[in-house]
This record gives C-alpha cells, sequence and structure tokens, in this order.
C-alpha cells in the first residue's frame, strides 16, 4: 500500500545471495564456496523519504533459503 505521503515509490524483484563465511580477495572457487544460499526479496523504497535515516541501507527477506547445493541442481 503506497503511503499518501509520497509520490517516489519505487519496487523490485531482487535476488539475494547469502554469504555464509567470510571471504577476502577470494579467487571464483573460493568465492563460490563461501554462498550459503539463495532467496528473492521485494525492494520497496520511498524515495523521498530514504536518505532520513541509516536504516535504509537494510531489508528483510525470506522466510526461504534455497542452498547453494539446491541451486546449482536446477
Amino acid at each position: 500500500m503506497k503511503p499518501a505521503e509520497t509520490d517516489t515509490l519505487d519496487w523490485e524483484v531482487e535476488l539475494v545471495v547469502a554469504i555464509g563465511r567470510g571471504v577476502h580477495r577470494a579467487f571464483l572457487d573460493e568465492a563460490v564456496d563461501a554462498i550459503a544460499g539463495f532467496t528473492v526479496t521485494n525492494d520497496v523504497s520511498v524515495r523521498d523519504w530514504q536518505f532520513r535515516t541509516i536504516e535504509w541501507a537494510y531489508a528483510n527477506s525470506g522466510p526461504v533459503l534455497a542452498s547453494a547445493t539446491v541451486a546449482t541442481l536446477v
């Protein structure tokens, strides 16, 4: 539902890659091994409110996480 106080509501569906462990300057194989899984999220932003607080950089997602092993099978 669009808040009445804005005309700058944007939405986009995003693929989320969940990283399961820290890596730094990794080669491709090591980076792929660090992937815990994948999920999708619906990113909804009210652009004129976005930068009022630092919290604009965070979003909820889930509740399903497909493991990287399962994702490679499809």
